[in-house]
């Protein structure tokens, strides 16, 4: 089926690009609490990585692997730490890993990621660096009368590059810089008249880890730990090659700025491990208020209630924690989490299970996620399956999405240095 957008004025072109990911990937809810926030560039916020989707979308506080960029990348600095002295006997100081899901919704082809991270640890410290590619279906545009004007097929990607280093004995330290380019109208050079551009923007992560041991008896090994990381701090996207002068705040549209917080605990008894992970997750984007309707002041609608969310990108972040239109009570659905368990055996085979949950008003999406793994030597395979027990439907009764996703890790690790 193909995506019929009728273009009318250029507000709600810039509506459509606002809206764009939420049509795709979120549910559709006719309600009039329906307000769910608006960002481009959405594919930053979905992680291809199957240990994090089958722990049910959490990752910031478990331990350090490869694809710890998205989850946390404070978690880095261990990554050699994490390894089984039952596998081999030296750190892998070196990895490299290939990720890749597919999607399947309704209103495109097959959308599909795909993802490169590699890691160095170099004395005390980490350096990594990731690339992820996203592509959606095809889109097909018509205009006000319906009449078809062409399709779309957009194109996404960014590339990442990541430090980490120990505070203290229990606190480390990570950040990551970010490239993002975002092709949405990659097939028109102008829409009504506007030219238009590729959006760009670049983005910074903030990440904290606490790690402790704690005095258990009767237990081989223990770890909790908590992690905190603010992902994608960057400027606003604008998909029109406009002068900068004339470049108005409205026609500016945020990148999803996420504040993830998450906490983890583990365990060792003889050959079995098993750790219990939760992520709760909030955008630091600004909620869009209620307007007016048909009242109008200077060409711009007259807000009810809520705030103005026009505003530059730090002032958004903090507006973000009390801007949303019904108070208190809409700020608390802004939050979104994760829980999920993870048991290995010998360190050799895992199985996963964890369940995702964001508020009806939010996006609805609810997703039980299964998965397993296999580590052997420097290989290392992960495999997830994400199920939408309710597929929700648009306001066309239409199912969102076709049917579950797949996701799937490669991962080799191996030690560049001498054994002791």
């Amino acid at each position: 089926m193909g995506f019929d957008f009728k273009f009318k004025p250029m507000r709600n072109l810039l509506l459509f690009l606002a809206t764009f990911y939420p049509l795709i990937l979120l549910s559709q809810n006719t309600s009039s609490d329906y307000n769910p926030i608006n960002t481009v560039a959405d594919f930053l916020n979905e992680s291809s990585d199957a240990r994090g989707v089958g722990l049910g979308n959490s990752g910031a506080a478990t331990q350090a692997d490869i694809n710890s960029m998205y989850w946390n990348p404070a978690k880095y600095i261990y990554i050699t730490e994490d390894q089984s002295e039952n596998m081999v006997d030296y750190p892998k100081d070196l990895g490299f890993s290939f990720t890749s899901n597919r999607g399947y919704y309704t209103y495109t082809e097959n959308t599909s990621d795909l993802g490169f991270t590699t890691y160095k640890v170099i004395g005390k410290q980490t350096i990594a660096a990731s690339v992820k590619y996203h592509r959606w279906g095809d889109f097909y545009f018509t205009d006000a009368e319906g009449s078809p004007i062409g399709k779309v097929n957009p194109l996404e990607f960014s590339v990442d590059a990541a430090y980490s280093r120990r505070l203290s004995k229990v606190f480390s330290f990570g950040t990551a810089i970010r490239y993002i380019h975002s092709d949405i109208f990659r097939d028109f050079s102008y829409i009504q008249g506007n030219p238009t551009k590729v959006g760009r923007s670049l983005a910074i992560d903030l990440a904290l880890l606490y790690r402790k041991k704690l005095n258990i008896k009767n237990l081989d090994d223990n770890l909790l730990s908590f992690g905190l990381n603010i992902s994608n701090i960057g400027n606003k996207i604008t998909y029109l090659d406009i002068d900068p002068d004339y470049l108005q705040e409205y026609q500016k549209e945020f990148i999803p700025t996420n504040l993830r917080l998450g906490g983890s605990f583990s365990f060792e008894k003889d050959i079995h491990t098993l750790t219990v992970s939760a992520d709760i997750n909030k955008l630091l984007v600004p909620t869009s208020p209620i307007y007016y309707e048909d009242s109008v002041i200077d060409g711009n609608p007259v807000i009810y209630k809520g705030m103005d969310p026009h505003v530059n990108v730090f002032k958004g972040m903090i507006q973000s924690f009390y801007d949303a239109p019904n108070g208190f009570k809409e700020e608390m659905q802004e939050y979104y989490f994760g829980v999920g368990f993870e048991y290995w055996h010998d360190k050799l085979i895992a199985v996963r299970a964890g369940y995702y949950h964001e508020h009806k008003n939010k996006g609805n999406r609810k997703n039980i996620n299964i998965g397993t793994g296999v580590r052997y030597k420097f290989i290392a395979f992960d495999v997830a399956y994400s199920i939408i027990p309710d597929k929700p439907r648009n306001e066309e009764g239409d199912l969102t999405y076709q049917r579950n996703n797949w996701y799937l890790n490669l991962i080799f690790q191996i030690n560049t240095k001498k054994k002791k």
